[in-house]
This record gives structure tokens, C-alpha cells and sequence, in this order.
């Protein structure tokens, strides 16, 4: 790609054969020299149906139209703002390369996007009050850079609305700004088909606030974390405290093979999905790893956990948490909704590993060792 767009800007340069658009659909497809579209200002001359394909180049970004559907398929980076005017769409032909600066306009809009990715290469920020929507399986590979969902009121906000199955895959990146906002809305939000999921590869996730995640499946492949420690003033004294992910999903949250999804220092795992079942965190096998860095996993007494299969790393003072009322003087009497490591067979046993150093305790809450060994 380097060596495509070297040749092509040294060409464009000279003035030997690209040249700026003029109809609406743009087809770059034809053989070159004669095919290059270079388009040095926003395009607005789209409307819906109309494409862009193959040797296209958006310098300024480009606009489609309320309600309108636009594909793109361009081979070369696209530059500057892209307008969906919050009701339009891009279905993807091919792979969108965003180019350094890079933006979406306010209000968001949606992409269609085929089994394609869309790669960074430099942050992005969404602003506040946008939603961008997703609505067939698309990726969103970061390239090890930022996407930032801005805060509001509403925020800025990633939607899985697509048809059953429908995956949104994010990776490489950090997701920055993730919480919920006023007025109940969340960063993350799903459409009404089921069987929708957020895959997070290779992905920090930074708290911006207590997080609620609903509606539809998580799954974690590569390394995971979350990170949400924030500093306070309480009584002129400067305390530390953590921002929550509250897994509210009557859905699973799986931890694939070789995976591990992390919790770092302060941060809260709140595990109370809406179906009250305990068994929606899910390890694929003993490869599968949850690790609490000074951490605290919260489970509601009415729930409880069932750990089964998977592997748990704890680091540094690490608290596993419930609300068991406790009352000076009287015994605590737990009943079964508890946490629960293996279930009493072979193929479910659960394994903990403490690193040097590392501590566990529980807070109102009881650990029950249910394997054989």
C-alpha cells in the first residue's frame, strides 16, 4: 500500500494521469493510467446508490446524504471528514484505510460493513452525541491507536445493529471513554436482533466511568484489559477508587482459548446479568484466563458465580466481593449462590494461581472449591 500511494502521489504531482471528479459515482476500476479519481475538497455530490471504487482519492473526506447508502470500495487512504449526516450509510466494498486525521462528523451514521475492516492510522475521536452504528459483521482494527468515544449527553456511542449474528470486532487498540452516560444511554449498545456480539482482540479498555454492558454476547480473544482507577478528593485527602464494568447481559461473556481478559489496579468486574444465571462466564478450556490485578469480581448474593474450565491469575490484594448483609455479632449462614470454582467433574475444574506476593480476599461473599482435585 506504502508503494501504491508513493507512485501515486508522485504521478498526481506531475500531472500525468489523475484527475478530479466530476459525476457522482466514482469508478477507479477501469485500467490505469485513466482510472484515478483525485478529489481534493469534500465530496458532496454523492447520492444514494452511488459508489466509489477502486483508485479513488478522498483528500477532504466525503458527505453522504440523509438516508442515502454510498459503497465504498476505494484502494488508497481517504483523508479528512466523513459526513453520514446521521441517518446515511457506507456499505464497504473492500477495506476503508483512514488516513492520518481522519474524522467522522457529529451525529454518526452507519457502516455496512460486510465482513470488511476499517484500519487507523492515527486516533479517532467520535464526538459526543454520535452514534455509529454497525450493520452486517465489520472490524475495526486500531493499528495500536485510540479510539475515543467522546463524553455528553448523550456521548458518543459504538452500535451493533445488524442482523442475527451480527459481529462487531474491535482490535489492536484503546477504546478510550468507555462509560455510561446520562439518561441511561451506554457507550456500547446493541440492536434488538439477537445473538449480536462485541469480540474485543487484543483491546485495553478505559474506564471513563461506571460502564453497563447490555443487550448482547462478549467475546475476548488475544489480551484483554481493563483499566479504570480514577483519584478523588474526600476530606482534603486524595483517594484512589475504580470505575465499574457491570456486566448486566443475559448473554455469555466467553474467554476463548489462549485468551485472557485482565482487570487492573481498582478496577471493578460486576458480574449481575439481567437473566440472574451464573453461568455466563464462560472459559473455553484451561487456556482461557481471567486475571484480577488488585482488582475486586462483584457478583450480587441473588446470582452468584459458576467458574468452571478456565484459569484464575491473581495479582497484588485481590477482592472477591458480594452483598451478604453482615451484622456485628450474628453468624453469616451463606446459601448456594456463592462463588463457585469447578462443578465436580473432571472436564469443568477450575484452576487459581496466585503470583508472588498475591493475596485473595473475600468480602461478604464465600469461595467454594467444587473440583476433584
Amino acid at each position: 500500500m506504502i508503494k501504491r500511494m508513493s507512485r501515486f502521489i508522485v504521478l498526481c504531482s506531475a500531472g500525468l494521469w489523475c484527475h478530479t471528479a466530476s459525476a457522482a459515482s466514482l469508478d477507479g476500476t477501469t485500467s490505469i493510467p485513466s482510472s484515478i479519481y483525485y478529489q481534493p475538497t469534500q465530496y458532496t455530490s454523492f447520492v444514494s446508490g452511488d459508489s466509489a471504487l477502486g483508485y479513488v482519492a478522498f483528500r477532504n473526506g466525503f458527505a453522504v446524504p440523509a438516508g442515502g447508502v454510498v459503497t465504498i470500495g476505494t484502494l488508497l487512504p481517504v483523508a479528512g471528514q466523513i459526513n453520514l449526516n446521521t441517518t446515511g450509510q457506507i456499505t464497504l466494498a473492500s477495506d476503508l484505510i483512514l488516513a492520518s486525521g481522519a474524522s467522522f462528523a457529529a451525529g454518526g451514521g452507519t457502516i455496512d460493513g460486510q465482513g470488511n475492516a476499517v484500519f487507523l492510522s492515527d486516533n479517532l475521536t467520535l464526538p459526543a452525541g454520535s452514534a455509529l452504528a454497525f450493520a452486517s459483521n465489520t472490524i475495526v482494527d486500531g493499528c495500536g491507536h485510540e479510539l475515543v468515544l467522546a463524553n455528553g449527553a448523550p456521548g458518543a456511542q459504538l452500535y451493533v445493529n445488524g442482523p442475527a449474528g451480527t459481529t462487531l470486532t474491535l482490535r489492536n487498540m484503546v477504546l478510550r471513554g468507555v462509560s455510561d452516560y446520562s439518561g441511561g444511554a451506554h457507550a456500547i449498545t446493541f440492536g434488538a436482533n439477537p445473538n449480536q456480539t462485541l469480540e474485543l482482540e487484543n483491546v485495553v479498555i478505559d474506564l471513563g466511568g461506571n460502564f453497563t454492558f447490555v443487550g448482547g454476547n462478549l467475546s475476548i480473544r488475544g489480551d484483554v484489559m481493563v483499566v479504570g482507577a480514577y483519584t478523588s478528593v474526600q476530606n482534603g485527602l486524595m483517594a484512589i477508587g475504580g470505575h465499574s464494568f457491570i456486566y448486566q447481559a443475559a448473554n455469555d461473556c466467553t474467554i476463548n482459548s489462549d485468551s485472557t481478559l485482565a482487570f487492573d489496579l481498582y478496577s471493578i468486574f460486576n458480574y449481575q446479568p439481567s437473566d440472574g444465571s451464573a453461568t455466563h462466564l464462560v472459559f473455553a478450556n484451561g487456556t482461557a484466563r481471567l486475571l484480577l490485578n488488585q482488582a475486586t469480581l462483584f457478583t450480587p448474593r441473588a446470582i452468584g458465580l459458576q467458574l468452571t474450565k478456565g484459569h484464575l491469575i491473581v495479582e497484588n490484594t485481590t477482592t472477591l466481593g458480594s452483598d451478604y448483609p453482615i451484622t456485628p455479632g450474628v453468624p453469616i449462614v451463606f446459601d448456594e449462590r456463592i462463588i463457585q470454582m469447578g462443578d465436580g467433574t473432571n472436564a469443568n475444574e477450575f484452576t487459581v494461581t496466585y503470583l508472588a506476593g498475591a493475596q485473595l480476599q473475600l468480602n461478604a461473599t464465600m469461595l467454594r472449591n467444587s473440583n476433584r482435585s
